[in-house]
């Protein structure tokens, strides 16, 4: 047995010899190392001339531009639910307020123009999303808040404005949970 496995080792040592030394296995390592350097020269400039990181953005969030991080937009969010989980409605208030400033922010980051977040919802096509309609009444409640100092917002009406505008931030893409 030990016979066998020596002869089969000898057979397999001057078979490695005889075709690592040949002029066939020296071209075949040449051109394996050429394609080697030219891949790696065009995946170098995939990267650097494609800005792929540009276009991966583009595809996932339908915009290049770089907007709040997943991480970022989660500890907001979750500052404003602490709002509403106060018993003060001016915390309430604030919760709106600060609901409504982030998803204004997230739009013009997005490359929704305007002066303000209701020129901003105008520049949405009605069809892109189903709760364009209650985002804009949730920017109306916003409005009173801001304009009108002794406007009453109960706690029903402010968890319903802030869910409003938390489901606008999901379909945006830009996600709460």
């Amino acid at each position: 047995m030990e016979e066998t496995l020596t002869t089969i080792s000898v057979f397999f040592t001057t078979m490695w010899q005889a075709i690592s030394t040949s002029v066939w296995f020296f071209a075949f390592k040449v051109l394996a190392a050429i394609y080697t350097a030219v891949l790696l020269v065009d995946v170098i400039l995939l990267i650097y001339l494609g800005d792929a990181r540009k276009r991966l953005r583009q595809l996932r969030r339908g915009t290049n531009r770089i907007i709040y991080g997943p991480h970022k937009v989660k500890k907001l969010w979750n500052g404003i639910r602490k709002r509403l989980e106060n018993d003060d409605e001016a915390q309430w208030k604030l919760a709106v307020l600060e609901a409504d400033h982030l998803i204004d922010k997230e739009l013009a980051q997005q490359g929704y123009h305007g002066d303000n977040f209701a020129e901003r919802l105008a520049q949405i096509p009605e069809h892109a999303f189903s709760i364009l309609p209650a985002v804009r009444e949730a920017h109306a409640v916003r409005n009173h808040i801001i304009k009108d100092e002794d406007y009453e917002l109960t706690h029903e009406e402010a968890k319903k404005t802030v869910k409003t505008f938390e489901q606008f931030l999901e379909d945006l893409g830009v996600g709460t949970v």
